[in-house]
């Protein structure tokens, strides 16, 4: 059994307990965390999590200009630099598993390491 916590790094809700969430089994889904991304990611490494561990932004979802920023806690900062907002962050290893992930011709993927869209022709399979 896996599990999922969902917190929100709103702007006005305080910072998140760190330490908590580094000892959260299982994935995080950081709701409104892209403007505060280098801040997470750094307090989450020093809290525990491992710095390999897998990252994804998502950003703009649910539209037709959907981008996912792959990379990991250590550098997910630097793939997800032309992330535009809304955007969630998701942690954990459901970021390396392929198995229900949905993508179509108008989303772009954005591999590690790199600011362009991957044209589909050259996409490794998710």
């Amino acid at each position: 059994m896996s599990t999922t916590s969902f917190p929100c790094a709103c702007p006005n809700s305080g910072d998140l307990d760190y330490h908590r969430l580094a000892q959260t089994p299982g994935t995080l889904v950081i709701f409104m965390g892209l403007g505060r991304l280098e801040h997470i990611a750094d307090n989450l490494i020093l809290a525990g999590r491992p710095v390999d561990e897998p990252v994804a932004v998502i950003s703009r979802l649910s539209l037709p200009d959907m981008e996912i920023h792959l990379g990991t806690l250590a550098t997910i900062t630097a793939s997800a630099k032309s992330a535009r907002t809304p955007a969630l962050v998701v942690i954990g290893d459901v970021v390396r598993e392929p198995r229900t992930r949905h993508r179509t011709e108008r989303r772009q993927r954005i591999e590690v390491g790199s600011q362009r869209p991957v044209p589909a022709q050259r996409r490794r399979p998710m």
